[in-house]
């Protein structure tokens, strides 16, 4: 994985999770405090400076948000691995202030142009009393990925992606973070291991591991809407337990026109701009994800130019 798609994956995390983004945020703040009262001395911060327990600190060792900077018998010290990689992530995500667990926000998914139905019944499963799981399917680069960003902000939801976001497994990573709603992207990437958790979980809500040699189940009530590629890669019986949508590729006209909506209603910038962003980027893909990346670096025409005419773009 490359620095580029680490910073990606970092960004998605804090992005979805509102606990992890408060955890790092706190964090970096400490170590600000740290660094400061004593520079050449610092070592790390402890559990208790969070707080956070430590069995949610590991966790994110592993999924290598923070690092172990120093350990001995009577204590462990962390530190964030990626300290400016996290605060760029955390400047462009801003306060993250929310609502309430089980409240929607009233402009779910409107930037999102056209999928009248799948909206309206992405809506129902929310608000719907017993865990109705929802897999999306359609090749990269259509709306499937902006319909899991937006679940994945919801207040209690985690996002993970296939095989690579949860290094701890997503037993682990359940039972620790305790989410209303589990959003997974690249669904038919995830371990064979962490497609039993999610059959286990969306058939019985009981989700299993092993501690010590000895098998501890616990029952969960947790929502599921995974995306994916290719579902003949998945499962019959994982296949069984989802609602489908089908998502096709994007034409030009569409893909300008969800650029468009994003870039203005996410990033805040003008719709000539955006435009303009959006009839460059579909020239070599439709990927609105390039184009919403490219929004956040230039702020000029010029800029669009710059970037499209030379090598920048290999670096996005």
């Amino acid at each position: 994985m490359t620095t580029v798609d680490q910073r990606e994956q970092l960004f998605r995390m804090l992005s979805a999770n509102p606990e992890i983004r408060n955890t790092v945020r706190r964090a970096l703040e400490v170590e600000a405090e740290g660094r400061l009262a004593s520079p050449d001395y610092y070592l790390g911060w402890s559990w208790h400076a969070i707080p956070l327990p430590v069995q949610k600190l590991k966790v994110l060792v592993v999924e290598g948000i923070l690092k172990v900077a120093y350990q001995s018998n009577s204590t462990t010290e962390y530190l964030v691995a990626n300290p400016e990689a996290a605060q760029a992530a955390l400047d462009l995500i801003g306060d993250g202030e929310g609502l309430d667990e089980g409240q929607l926000p009233p402009d779910l998914f409107t930037h999102i142009v056209g999928h009248d139905e799948v909206k309206f019944w992405l809506q129902k499963s929310l608000t719907a009393p017993q865990p109705v799981h929802v897999l999306l399917v359609g090749p990269p680069a259509t709306s499937k990925s902006l319909f899991l960003e937006d679940l994945g902000n919801l207040p209690g939801a985690q996002y993970a992606l296939g095989g690579s976001s949860s290094k701890a497994g997503i037993a682990e990573f359940l039972l620790q973070f305790r989410p209303r709603y589990l959003v997974i992207d690249e669904l038919e990437k995830a371990k064979t291991d962490d497609l039993s958790v999610l059959l286990s979980l969306m058939s019985s809500g009981i989700v299993a591991r092993l501690k010590k040699g000895m098998r501890e189940a616990e029952t969960m009530k947790v929502t599921v809407f995974a995306g994916c590629n290719r579902r003949d890669r998945l499962p019959p019986e994982l296949l069984s337990r989802f609602v489908e949508f089908r998502f096709t590729t994007y034409t030009r006209e569409d893909f300008i026109e969800v650029a468009v909506s994003v870039i203005t209603g996410q990033l805040g910038k003008s719709e000539s701009l955006a435009r303009y962003i959006a009839e460059q980027v579909v020239k070599r893909t439709k990927d609105v994800r390039q184009a919403i990346q490219l929004g956040k670096l230039v702020d000029t025409e010029d800029e669009v130019d710059r970037f499209e005419q030379g090598t920048g773009r290999l670096l996005l």
